[in-house]
């Protein structure tokens, strides 16, 4: 908001009208037909919306998840929800117990993760530096293993990687996340996608040298359609409001 407070909006008909159900909200993601909310991203404390009453009711973690949360993701089975160092799995999003396998092979990888996803029926974190992508990949939230040190671009790149996604596109088993470069002072918007956490795919650049932002584009599937949405700071380029997209 213009006044710096975060808040959390909702919509019963579809976006035509909005109204403020939370304010001074750090992170708010959606995942198993579910709400979430956590007030401070490092904090133990977390809120899942209740349709049935309007309100948001607190749940505890057994234990706070050390460092910025990654969200929170539901495989279809269960919920996970993950920070770079530790993780929690519920099956109905009121008690959760620790991953027993997560901090063990996250405290391995050679960068830290700090996104989470789903593709399938899995789970996935994912961390980035400069030039490479690691992955980590569990079934259920508890056993976890590494996929993936992998160099997305050549070390002889000018290009280098500054950001991806926080949400992901999932279609049909494959997982697809926005990602930002920064070339020779500019910065580039593009796609990359993984059918199983170890081998990326990257898309040509969806915006090239922009000068104005370094944020990737957040994914969205379009309902009933293999049409994936980009929204960001760089995809509205007049107030025509045109949109782009990949066609998959």
């Amino acid at each position: 908001a213009g006044d710096g407070i975060a808040r959390v909006y909702r919509s019963t008909d579809n976006g035509a009208s909005w109204t403020m159900s939370w304010d001074y909200v750090r992170n708010v993601q959606v995942a198993g037909g579910k709400a979430f909310m956590a007030a401070s991203r490092t904090d133990q404390a977390m809120s899942v919306y209740n349709a049935s009453t309007g309100a948001w009711d607190a749940r505890g973690l057994p234990e706070a998840p050390l460092g910025a949360w990654m969200g929170v993701a539901h495989n279809g089975t269960v919920y996970c929800v993950a920070s770079p160092s530790r993780a929690a799995v519920s099956t109905d999003a009121v008690s959760f117990s620790v991953s027993t396998g997560f901090a063990a092979v996250a405290a391995a990888l050679p960068i830290p993760v700090s996104r989470l996803y789903t593709f399938g029926s899995r789970f996935i974190a994912v961390g980035f530096s400069a030039k490479h992508i690691v992955a980590m990949v569990s079934e259920d939230g508890h056993l976890w293993s590494q996929t993936a040190a992998y160099p997305l671009l050549d070390a002889t790149s000018a290009r280098t990687i500054l950001q991806i996604s926080f949400v992901g596109a999932d279609l049909d088993g494959v997982l697809y996340i926005g990602i930002s470069y920064l070339e020779s002072a500019k910065y580039i918007t593009g796609l990359i996608s993984t059918a199983d956490g170890k081998d990326w795919q990257v898309f040509p650049d969806l915006i090239s040298a922009s000068a104005t932002s370094l944020n990737p584009p957040e994914l969205f599937v379009r309902p009933g359609t293999s049409t994936i949405m980009l929204g960001g700071t760089l995809i509205d380029t007049d107030d025509t409001g045109v949109e782009l997209f990949y066609e998959l």
